[in-house]
C-alpha cells in the first residue's frame, strides 16, 4: 500500500497526490475583474441621451411630490 492512505471512512483509500492542495486559484481581484469585464454594457450616443432625459424626467416628478405644498 505505498503511496495511499485511509480516508476518514476507514474502509476506503486515497491516494496521497488527491490529499494535496490544489494549485493556487485566481485571486479574487482579478476574478471581479474579468467579471466586470465581460458584463459591460456599450450604449449607442441615442440611447445614452435617452437615459439621462428619463432620469431628469424622473428627477424633476420626484422634487415636485416632495417639495412642501405640492
Amino acid at each position: 500500500m505505498l503511496g495511499l492512505r485511509r480516508s476518514d471512512e476507514g474502509t476506503k483509500m486515497k491516494s496521497q497526490h488527491s490529499l494535496k492542495k490544489s494549485p493556487a486559484k485566481a485571486p479574487a481581484e482579478r476574478v471581479v475583474k474579468d467579471i466586470r469585464r465581460q458584463t459591460r454594457r456599450h450604449f449607442s450616443a441615442e440611447d445614452k441621451i435617452r437615459i439621462v432625459l428619463d432620469g431628469l424626467t424622473g428627477d424633476r416628478l420626484l422634487a415636485r411630490g416632495i417639495a412642501p405644498g405640492c
